[in-house]
């Protein structure tokens, strides 16, 4: 008979709360945080085409605009525009 999920996390784990931590892929632009910094540093008023056009990866506008709300680089109204 297989155990469920909560009971083997119980035993595991000697608890019933969740387990804390991010799940999910790690977003793509970490290990390029720099390069995003030194092309907005360069051009503050560079476009996300042409910040992707820049960047050694693929990624769509809305990674490189959550990338860039998340550092702070770029505000909430400007990413709408």
């Amino acid at each position: 008979m297989k155990e469920s999920k909560l009971k083997q996390h119980c035993r595991e784990y000697n608890t019933l709360e969740p387990e804390k931590g991010r799940r999910g892929p790690k977003p793509k632009l970490v290990p390029h945080r720099e390069l995003l910094q030194a092309i907005l540093t360069k051009n503050p008023n560079v476009t996300l085409r042409e910040i992707r056009e820049q960047l050694p990866i693929k990624v769509c506008l809305q990674t490189i605009a959550d990338e860039l709300l998340y550092l702070r680089l770029m505000s909430k109204q400007r990413s709408t525009h």
